[in-house]
């Protein structure tokens, strides 16, 4: 049975596309002295299969002996740093990698070249840390600099450069920008089909990210076609548990989702699920993207009970490996008070808008597109539960927001003015609400007379 997917005005938001990011290996690697370039090729091979755990310790022992050996500020220890910080990414560890690439960029700085390649793989994966860890102007400025340094030491048209610019774009799309990342997807396939194969790895995360760009403007058909065109390379090159796939696979149900195809997404999201669970551990944030989406699925099969548990699941592992403040959080954290309100559970809902604005308000730039679908939100709970005192500090919020979005003569912002009335009426403020009424009627009538 088709079913789209759930929509309110208080708006259950499905996670941002969460796009394939390329973790560049480190080309010092190369320079390490015999013992340690086996065991770096070791850790390497670990991490290709998915097995960041096994690759994360042959790393830090390695790192331990450089140290050791060389001192704590040689290039040497720089390239396993950038090797341990991929590792450290795979297992969701990203404030822990983003250490480790920002140590190794430092130690570049100071004993390196900063023109030189294994300056640029630093930055461009520190960048991509930054980019997990939503800290999107810090990783547009090491991946702008990481590409200008890469298209001179590698050539324009070198793999190195294909990534990087694959990972702005996916930064791009992130930041709404979606022509921009559209023009760099198809710049990196133009390099991918002159000098690689049709089964190049690098591909397939290209098309993945082409993909979510297309599913961004609603392209549901086009989205579809180069999802799968993207498993098929990844599942013929990495097999069919590799933690890689669980990306494409979430997307792809995604787009089914929103068609309202239920049936075909759910598989999608549990064969992710069931890859990162046994290849990851069941607390890497990678899950908390894909729980999200099944919890909303869930929501819409009216199997509530599990919506609320996969959520409440989520929050936790959201909060733990992305922080409190992460947009993913919020996200969540909106998802499971819309949930509630949504059910009439009005008193578990107030405290969890009450969280989630304050948390809108700490960061840097609070959207309006976040704000306002919750404030309409709180209101409506707020009043439920007989909190008039944060339902008009709500509402006096959305009014100033929506007078400058819709227009101080709008009609929309007459009716935003006549909700507010009515809320000073039921605080016993009949002088105050009577005049709010006036200057809504004031409003609607200038629209009458034109």
């Amino acid at each position: 049975m088709k079913k789209h997917r759930v929509g309110s005005e208080g708006a259950l938001r499905a996670c941002v596309l969460i796009l394939n990011l390329g973790w560049t290996p480190s080309p010092g690697l190369a320079t390490i002295p015999e013992t340690g370039m086996a065991l770096a090729h070791q850790a390497a091979a670990h991490a290709q299969q998915g097995d960041y755990v096994r690759a994360s310790e042959i790393y830090r022992k390695e790192l331990e002996r450089l140290e050791a050996f060389h001192g704590p500020e040689h290039p040497y220890v720089a390239a396993i740093l950038s090797s341990l910080g991929n590792a450290e990414s795979g297992l969701g560890n990203y404030h822990v990698a983003e250490e480790r690439f920002a140590r190794a960029v430092m130690i570049l700085q100071k004993n390196g070249d900063p023109d030189s390649q294994e300056y640029a793989t630093a930055l461009n994966n520190l960048g991509a840390a930054s980019f997990r860890l939503a800290r999107y102007a810090e990783a547009e400025s090491w991946y702008q600099r990481a590409l200008e340094i890469t298209e001179k030491t590698a050539g324009p048209e070198s793999p190195q450069v294909v990534t990087m610019l694959n990972n702005l774009a996916v930064l791009n799309t992130m930041l709404g920008r979606t022509g921009e990342a559209q023009s760099l997807y198809k710049k990196s396939l133009a390099i991918l089909e002159k000098k690689s194969g049709p089964e190049d790895l690098e591909l397939a995360r290209v098309l993945q990210n082409l993909a979510g760009t297309y599913s961004r403007r609603n392209a549901f058909v086009k989205a579809e076609q180069l999802y799968r065109r993207s498993l098929g390379i990844a599942e013929a090159r990495l097999g069919p548990e590799h933690p890689e796939l669980s990306g494409v696979l979430r997307n792809l149900g995604r787009v089914y989702h929103d068609l309202g195809y239920l049936e075909k997404a759910e598989p999608l999201y549990l064969r992710a699920l069931a890859i990162v669970e046994k290849k990851l551990g069941p607390a890497h944030p990678e899950l908390a993207f894909t729980l999200n989406e099944l919890a909303l699925l869930q929501f819409q099969q009216h199997m509530n009970g599990k919506a609320e548990a996969q959520l409440r699941r989520t929050l936790t592992i959201s909060e733990n490996g992305l922080g409190p403040q992460h947009p993913h959080t919020l996200r969540v954290l909106n998802n499971l008070a819309e949930i509630y309100r949504l059910q009439w559970k009005h008193e578990k809902a107030a405290p969890l808008y009450r969280r989630l604005l304050e948390s809108l308000d700490k960061a840097p730039a609070p959207a309006n597109a976040d704000l306002v679908p919750a404030l309409r939100s709180a209101v409506a709970v707020y009043q439920a539960v007989g909190n008039y005192v944060e339902a008009e500090q709500a509402y006096e919020r959305l009014l100033a927001i929506e007078e400058v979005e819709l227009g101080p003569q709008s009609p929309q912002y007459a009716a935003r003015l006549e909700e507010y009335a009515s809320l000073l009426h039921k605080m016993k403020r009949k002088d105050q609400a009577a005049e709010i009424r006036r200057r809504s009627a004031a409003i609607l009538s200038s629209h009458v007379e034109k």
